[in-house]
């Protein structure tokens, strides 16, 4: 079986894409400038040079847009955010950019399922971060790194799996990563939604924050430089 491969220039492409995306002015903490976009172009190049990594950015790509994008999408918030907090970036990365590669096991029939899941569908999507977490550690990565895929779906008021865990006593980088994580999903196109606006998923996130840490809820407003949330009128 010939090994997958990167479409590295279309990873650049897409990442380039987010980018305008996410910060289209040019003012504020990241100035949409070529050299601040090459530091996280640049990491990223350097995590698909690293041997363990390479085959699960590949394996992710295979998926499809949509589940690759949404990974890219979180490893550039990801990032920005830590460095905006000052955060140690260099297990994070790759944290950020693996963390849903478990969703390699689920079928793309239900990925891009438009309806209702059924119970036994919701069971395999649950299962996605503990199989996440076993890959990574079977390619040799930290369990730093591997706790990102197995945590970033728990949540603060215990709702969340695979193991229904209080997130307020997870390190600090997997509440990031979980916000970040769901801000991302409420701004990219599904199958069975259209994307919410910025303002909109903020104010989804600022709703919730029983489940979401505010903490990064509000310094994700700040990267993003949009207005505080009406609390009347979401789309505002």
């Amino acid at each position: 079986m010939t090994p997958m491969t990167v479409d590295l220039l279309l990873s650049q492409t897409y990442l380039h894409q987010l980018w305008q995306k996410h910060w289209p002015d040019k003012t504020g903490f990241v100035h949409n400038s070529a050299s601040a976009f090459h530091q996280y172009e640049s990491l990223f190049l350097s995590l698909c040079r690293d041997g363990r990594i390479y085959p699960l950015v590949a394996r992710l790509q295979s998926m499809g847009p949509e589940t690759y994008h949404h990974s890219l999408d979180v490893f550039l918030l990801g990032n920005v955010l830590a460095d905006y907090l000052q955060m140690e970036m260099a297990e994070l990365a790759a944290g950020f950019l693996l963390h849903d590669v478990g969703k390699t096991y689920i079928s793309s029939y239900i990925l891009q399922k438009s309806g209702t899941l059924t119970p036994e569908e919701w069971e395999t999507v649950q299962e996605h971060p503990m199989r996440g977490y076993h890959l990574l550690r079977a390619h040799g990565l930290e369990d730093s790194i591997a706790h990102m895929a197995l945590y970033h779906h728990e949540r603060g008021n215990q709702t969340g799996y695979p193991f229904g865990l209080p997130a307020w006593e997870l390190p600090a980088p997997l509440r990031l990563l979980s916000v970040v994580d769901v801000y991302s999903a409420l701004t990219l196109p599904r199958s069975y939604r259209k994307a919410l606006t910025p303002d909109q998923a903020l104010y989804h996130l600022r709703k919730h924050t029983e489940e979401l840490d505010a903490v990064y809820i509000h310094a994700l407003l700040n990267i993003l430089h949009t207005h505080e949330p009406d609390p009347g009128n979401p789309s505002s």
